[in-house]
């Protein structure tokens, strides 16, 4: 007589596998956002208390700043406002689109599409008055003259940096590609199998291929130094651009708007700390919830 499977659907391993692997994504990609909302909301309340005449004070020292460092310094400043920002996605959007209608590889699609939402997310965070960033190809400073003045100078500094020190140029490419490798090793680490560790004791054929295996089914404990070392190069690339910001305005900004400048410097510097412990703590965490999936004992 044929033996009957009591073997339920969602104690199958495979099935234990997916379901892990689907929660402990869940975990990295959404709760980065619920562990760094509570810092945003403060930092965003912080540039809310910036003042018109704040703005404008910032603003009266820009061309003073610029000729001070007109030998080591070429760069333009852009005010992104609505309007500017509407010109830039006007000139934009027909061209991502076009360029995703003709793709017919799904995977690229969706890449081109998630990039189209982001660059679009960008420039409208610049004229709120969220962001600023420097541009290193077109040497363009982009930048909300009414909202976030101050961050000028914070993105000179970047500028400084990138074209008078050579390293800061591979910095910004490591800022991108250390991301992607952090991500990288989470997914390999998600999908890898774990075993048992009496099992790996008495394994006979415990080769390379399942040292990897173990390694990475046991990385989540390594997360938090692994991901400050990834994050440093941009942590430091921060560090440098406030400190550059602080000795530009240094002397020819009224005293209490120096101090604001550089305590809110000092906000946004806290944006990137607290960002790389959120995805070093959603990456532990996803880790350990599929572990704890894919090893939940069958009830008898």
């Amino acid at each position: 007589m044929e033996k009957i499977s009591t073997i339920k659907p969602w104690e199958n391993k495979y099935v234990k596998q997916a379901v892990g692997v689907a929660a402990g994504y869940g975990v990295y990609k959404y709760g980065g956002r619920v562990l760094t909302k509570p810092y945003l909301g403060y930092f965003n309340k912080s540039l809310a208390s910036l003042t018109p005449q704040d703005n404008a004070a910032y603003l009266s020292i820009k061309n003073t700043v610029l000729n001070k460092y007109r030998n080591t310094l070429h760069v333009n400043i852009v005010n992104i406002d609505a309007a500017k920002s509407k010109e830039i996605l006007e000139e934009y959007l027909p061209r991502a689109n076009d360029k995703i209608s003709k793709t017919k590889n799904p995977l690229k699609k969706y890449v081109l599409k998630t990039r189209k939402k982001r660059y679009v997310n960008r420039i409208n965070s610049f004229a709120e008055g969220k962001n600023a960033c420097y541009k290193p190809l077109t040497k363009e400073v982009y930048v909300n003259y009414e909202k976030n003045a101050f961050a000028i100078f914070h993105e000179l500094g970047h500028a400084l940096d990138r074209q008078n020190i050579k390293i800061f140029n591979n910095i910004s490419k490591w800022r991108q590609s250390n991301k992607i490798a952090m991500r990288v090793l989470f997914i390999l680490a998600l999908l890898s199998k774990q075993k048992a560790k009496k099992a790996f004791d008495s394994d006979k054929n415990f080769g390379v291929k399942e040292k990897i295996n173990e390694g990475l089914s046991n990385i989540d404990k390594y997360f938090f130094p692994i991901s400050m070392i990834m994050y440093a190069p941009i942590l430091f690339d921060e560090a440098s651009a406030s400190i550059n910001a602080n000795k530009m305005v240094k002397g020819i900004l009224p005293e209490n708007l120096h101090k604001k400048m550089n305590v809110l410097n000092a906000k946004a510097f806290g944006t990137y700390v607290v960002g790389a412990l959120a995805v070093a703590t959603t990456m532990k965490l996803g880790l350990i919830l599929k572990n704890k999936i894919i090893n939940a004992k069958s009830q008898k």
